[in-house]
């Protein structure tokens, strides 16, 4: 009877190490999760290891007990009793312990790799689109040096340039376009036809055309015989720039800037060179306003499209400017550089023509004024522009769109901006400016301006002084 008491007291024991056993595989197994803890895990492991080693040799004791006492039934219940695969299962949960550790360690070193690899990927998006956001946008257009050309001009450089059509080009009010944001704006909102007959804006549900009339409207350039102007292969690009170096006294090789132009035209005026002069003029208004590349000197199509001034007559140079203005939109791309991005074209006909389509009451008293480009200054580009910017600072669409009554008119048809003439034109322009001194444009009798002009162009200003 004491035996089997010892016995079953045993039992007790071993069923308490086994418990504790498995208490220390379980603490091991949320070590394994928790890498934190994985060292205290591993030595709790370890002391379970070792207690269930001293367990063994007890009950192996036990067991040689129990065969000297075969003849006794009751303790025969020793030698079956499963205390000892308990101890066993512990031990073997013991020393997998350590091993589930070592992979809870592998598992949190990947997941801080992989947390790395993340922060790399995210810093190098918000590095992507603070570039783009940074990027710098370069226009080559800039009229404002075409009226410095015009002041330039001589008289009879002045007769010349009219008699080839371009009179307006004499008038242009414009001298810079400041906001850049709005021209990549409406780019992005463009499409061109295959045929490049016209250029679409697209906005909303709105759609603006863009066609021959229109660019008639904002620059004033004539329709010639119809003619256009050819392709110049690489052979041909190389001889018209030896054409030009020539007339300036310069190589083929040499880059002409605009600035050096206004020289020349200066220098051709004191000699009585009107050919010269003339050929300079039109070769800055290409350049800088009908015609804009992505580089800032002369191109082989500039040169070309200016060098003949008898071709220049016949060419339809609506249509030219709608081409190069379709191609613009079409060939659209960022630069390759990451902090760049070129815009090439007569972008000028898209900022003007959204800007009359907007509602805005300051614009109708002068609505029917054409070409645009003799109407609007730089402040009130700057203005309409302000005003039609979202609150985001990224739309331009807080103006609402209507119709402009002008380009549904055939340009050949319109009075065109012309400088006051007479005496009594002059006196008109006088009191519309003492008017706008006294808060507005004020209608004559008939309920309408007379004078299809406006004092806000800075070209005829001169005229009326």
């Amino acid at each position: 009877m004491d035996s089997a008491v010892s016995s079953s007291a045993k039992d007790d024991a071993g069923d308490g190490r086994s418990e504790k056993n498995a208490s220390s595989s379980s603490e091991a197994e949320k070590a394994a999760k928790d890498s934190a803890v994985s060292s205290s895990a591993k030595d709790d492991a370890g002391d379970g290891k070792d207690e269930a080693a001293k367990d063994c040799e007890s009950d192996h004791a036990n067991m040689v007990d129990s065969e000297k006492n075969e003849n006794d039934p009751k303790d025969n219940k020793v030698a079956d009793d499963p205390s000892s695969g308990k101890i066993e299962k512990a031990a073997s949960a013991a020393d997998e312990a350590p091993k589930d550790n070592k992979a809870a360690a592998s598992a949190a070193d990947e997941a801080e790799k992989t947390a790395k690899e993340c922060e790399v990927d995210t810093s190098a998006a918000d590095e992507a689109a603070r570039k783009k956001s940074n990027k710098k946008i370069v226009i080559r257009t800039n009229p404002g040096k075409l009226i410095e050309a015009v002041k330039i001009l001589s008289q009879n450089g002045r007769l010349k340039v009219i008699e080839l059509g371009f009179e307006q080009l004499l008038y242009i009010s414009l001298s810079s376009i400041e906001q850049k944001d709005i021209i990549v704006w409406l780019l992005n909102l463009c499409e061109a036809e295959e045929s490049s007959d016209s250029v679409v804006i697209k906005i909303g549900d709105k759609i603006l055309i863009i066609n021959e009339n229109v660019v008639a409207h904002i620059f004033g350039v004539p329709e010639g015989s119809g003619e256009r102007l050819e392709t110049l292969r690489k052979k041909e690009q190389g001889q018209i720039k030896q054409k030009v170096g020539e007339m300036l006294g310069l190589s083929a090789k040499d880059k002409i800037s605009c600035d050096f132009l206004c020289d020349v035209m200066e220098g051709a005026q004191k000699n009585n060179d009107v050919e010269l002069e003339v050929t300079c003029f039109f070769l800055i208004a290409f350049n800088v306003l009908l015609m804009p590349s992505t580089d800032m000197y002369l191109s082989a199509p500039q040169m070309q499209a200016a060098m003949n001034l008898e071709k220049i007559r016949q060419i339809n140079w609506r249509k030219e400017i709608l081409y190069h203005l379709a191609k613009g939109v079409k060939a659209r791309k960022i630069s390759k550089t990451e902090t760049t991005d070129n815009i090439y074209g007569p972008v000028t006909v898209l900022l003007l023509f959204y800007l009359d389509h907007l509602k805005k009451t300051e614009l109708q008293a002068d609505v029917l004024v054409t070409p645009r480009i003799c109407y609007y200054n730089s402040a009130m580009v700057s203005d309409l522009v302000n005003d039609t910017t979202d609150i985001s600072g990224k739309g331009f669409q807080k103006l609402e769109l209507g119709d402009a009554t002008l380009y549904s008119l055939n340009y050949n048809e319109c009075d065109k901006v012309k400088p006051p003439k007479t005496n009594k034109d002059i006196m008109q322009c006088r009191r519309r400016v003492n008017q706008e001194k006294d808060g507005g444009i004020k209608k004559t009798k008939g309920g309408k301006n007379t004078l299809n002009t406006s004092v806000r162009i800075p070209a005829l200003v001169d005229f009326i002084n």
